[in-house]
């Protein structure tokens, strides 16, 4: 029976295993993230030309903000107000929009 007994001990896992990475494929994040691109970028086809241009140049294109400077013909400090202003009227649009999915819901 000792002979039995030992032969099925199991050994256990080292730690290595909890670190080999997941390779299945996380469909409802990709469609989540998909998603979310899509309603960005319809948020940000509804702003002003001026501040779609601001934004998309420098979050989405990752234009340097000296090079921003020059394409809109202003200095660093302006160029802050500009981008402030621009996220805020983005944030104000974002809002609606989340507030009219949520209602779609209930």
């Amino acid at each position: 029976m000792e002979f039995y007994r030992a032969c099925s001990k199991t050994s256990p896992w080292n730690d290595s295993y909890l670190e080999l990475p997941d390779h299945a494929v996380d469909t409802e994040g990709l469609l989540v993230t998909k998603q979310s691109k899509e309603r960005v970028r319809h948020l940000i086809e509804d702003l002003p030309k001026k501040d779609r241009d601001l934004l998309c140049a420098y979050f989405l294109d990752e234009k340097e903000k000296d090079e921003v400077c020059v394409q809109f013909g202003v200095d660093r400090d302006y160029f802050r107000v500009l981008l402030h202003r621009a996220k805020d009227k983005f944030r104000v649009l974002y809002e609606k929009d989340r507030e009219g999915l949520s209602g779609r819901f209930h």
